[in-house]
C-alpha cells in the first residue's frame, strides 16, 4: 500500500518522530495526492529498470491506477495519456480453458487475463475523461472503435468478460449471479452517456 511504502521511506530516511507525524496526516487528509506520489515513484522505477520487461505488468497497473486517481482529482487530460500508453502495448492473447494446465501456463493466462481486465478499465476511464474534455466521439472509439469488424454488442461482451475475468470462450456458468449482465449494462451505459453528448443516442 502506498501508506506502507512511506513509512518504509520514513525509516530509510530516519525522519523525525515529528516529521512523520506530519506526513501521516497528510495520508489521511489528502490520500489521493499521496497515492499518486507512490504511484508516480512506481512508474519511475519501472522505467528505469534494467529489465523493464520483468515489469511489464506492475507498470501496467501502476497506470491504470495513476489514471482512476487523474480521474478522481478532476483531471481527464492525463488519464487519456495514460490509457494510450497501456493501450499502445500489445494485447495480450486471449485464452481457452482446456483441462488440466501446468503451473506455468496457469501464470502466463492468469497474467493475461489481469492484463485484459486492466486493458478494459483504461478504455472505460478514457471514454469518460474525453467526454470531460469535450470530444465524446473520441471517447466513444475507446469503447466501440478499437476493434475492426467486430459487431458493437460483441465488443460489450468481450469487454464484460475481461472486468470478470473469465476467458473469452468459457460460457458456462458465467452469468449465474448476474455479475455479466451487470458489467454489460455499466459498458453500455458509458456508450449511451457518450451519444447523449454526441446527440445521437441509439
Amino acid at each position: 500500500s502506498c501508506k506502507k511504502i512511506r513509512v518504509d521511506r520514513w525509516k530509510t530516511n530516519k525522519l523525525s518522530d515529528k516529521d512523520v507525524g506530519v506526513e501521516l496526516n497528510l495520508v489521511i487528509s489528502d490520500p489521493l495526492a499521496i497515492a499518486l506520489d507512490c504511484l508516480t515513484r512506481c512508474l519511475s522505477l519501472c522505467r528505469k529498470s534494467l529489465n523493464p520487461d520483468k515489469h511489464k505488468a506492475c507498470l501496467e497497473a501502476a497506470r491504470v491506477s495513476s489514471a482512476y486517481i487523474w480521474m478522481e482529482l478532476n483531471n481527464p487530460a492525463p488519464v487519456v495519456r495514460l490509457a494510450d500508453l497501456v493501450l499502445s502495448e500489445p494485447e495480450p492473447l486471449e485464452h481457452e480453458e482446456s483441462g488440466e494446465q501446468s503451473d506455468a501456463t496457469n501464470g502466463s493466462i492468469n497474467e493475461s487475463l489481469e492484463s485484459h481486465h486492466r486493458r478494459t478499465t483504461v478504455r472505460i476511464y478514457a471514454c469518460e475523461a474525453m467526454c470531460l474534455l469535450g470530444n465524446p466521439e473520441g471517447g466513444l472509439r475507446y469503447l466501440t472503435g478499437g476493434r475492426a469488424g467486430v459487431e458493437l454488442q460483441s465488443e460489450i461482451d468481450r469487454m464484460a468478460n475481461h472486468l470478470d475475468g473469465n476467458c473469452v470462450d468459457d460460457k458456462e456458468d458465467q452469468d449465474t449471479d448476474g455479475a455479466l449482465a451487470a458489467l454489460k449494462a455499466s459498458i453500455q451505459m458509458s456508450i449511451s452517456g457518450a451519444n447523449v453528448l454526441i446527440g445521437k443516442l441509439k
